[in-house]
């Protein structure tokens, strides 16, 4: 419940260069206003970082053979000066803003902002504030992603970083990625959906009613909490599972039985998925739910043991049902 809570304070300051949404107008703010330059551009200064505020639209980031960064921006409206995108670069990293400062009315410019890079072009950090805005492309390639929003919609075919940091109001997130350091993901109501392949340090997902779907390969640890969203997880293995929901139900499946697992639900009901032939020790505590095994076990102290017992189950719910099954 702690973690939830924290969920919710990020979500609540989510894109803190926007402030006064509510009215129909939004206040932006940035330092050093009077050094950037209005309006799109191309520059061969190399650069190792990337800060983009946008409010609505969308974000398209392309990548060509090209030693040149290109900016610019379309809309349907014709846009004045005050409309107009903003951008610098300061030490080594590019600036990007929706417009010029002040008191904005919401009026729906519907900008697109498109970003062409270097096709080798790695950064150290990308960094991205949101308000409506999709940020919907094929790659992006830095140590650290950190993404904040609060309506719009996040997709990426290939996210190439060590280190994700994602946080949603309302808007889905969406995203493939291969070996990863450390994946965090906080969402209010939006959907998580996420697919990464090979080896993964941590992840940590909260959500309070958006469903959460994973499919992971070889995870050091999972930490999942939830209110009320389904929430469907598979991994190759994972050394320590952690998942915690009030009425949310959770499948959970895992192609090699090994590691510790820890599942707690108020009402919401546990599915476990394991291979044809696996060793666990399963600890299942509740008040009212019923339990479904399909596995011959052994029962020691007070605890159902199939094989050797290898993987550890700890399952605790006070109405939600237990149901573990071959995959």
């Amino acid at each position: 419940m702690k973690k939830l809570i924290a969920c919710v304070i990020v979500l609540m300051i989510v894109c803190p260069v926007f402030s006064g949404c509510g009215s129909g107008y939004v206040d932006i703010k940035f330092d050093n206003a009077d050094r950037y330059t209005v309006g799109g551009a191309q520059s061969t200064e190399k650069i190792d970082g990337l800060d983009v505020d946008w409010i609505d639209g969308c974000i398209d980031i392309v990548y060509e053979k090209t030693d040149e960064i290109r900016i610019s921006e379309t809309s349907a409206n014709t846009l004045a000066e005050k409309d107009q995108l903003r951008w610098m670069i300061d030490n080594g990293t590019l600036y990007i803003k929706y417009c010029t400062p002040g008191h904005i009315k919401l009026t729906g410019l519907e900008k697109k902002l498109t970003l062409v890079l270097p096709e080798e072009q790695e950064l150290d950090e990308a960094v991205f504030s949101l308000y409506s805005a999709d940020l919907k492309i094929d790659r992006i390639s830095a140590e650290k992603t950190v993404i904040s929003t609060l309506s719009g919609d996040i997709a990426f075919n290939s996210l190439e970083s060590k280190i994700a940091e994602i946080s949603s109001l309302s808007g889905n997130v969406m995203f493939k990625c291969r070996d990863m350091e450390k994946i965090f993901v906080s969402s209010l109501s939006g959907k998580v959906d996420i697919t990464q392949f090979g080896m993964l340090g941590t992840i940590e997902i909260n959500s309070v009613s958006g469903n959460v779907n994973a499919e992971l390969g070889t995870v050091g640890k999972i930490s999942v909490n939830t209110v009320s969203g389904k929430t469907g997880l598979s991994a190759l293995s994972a050394s320590d599972t952690e998942f915690s929901t009030t009425s949310g139900d959770i499948t959970l499946s895992t192609a090699e039985c090994s590691g510790k697992f820890v599942l707690n639900s108020v009402s919401g009901n546990i599915g476990i998925r394991l291979p044809e032939k696996a060793d666990f020790t399963l600890g299942y505590s509740t008040i009212s739910g019923k339990l479904t095994n399909d596995y011959k076990c052994n029962t020691v102290n007070g605890a159902y043991v199939s094989g050797s017992g290898t993987a550890v189950f700890d399952i605790s719910t006070m109405s939600g049902d237990l149901d573990v099954r071959a995959r």
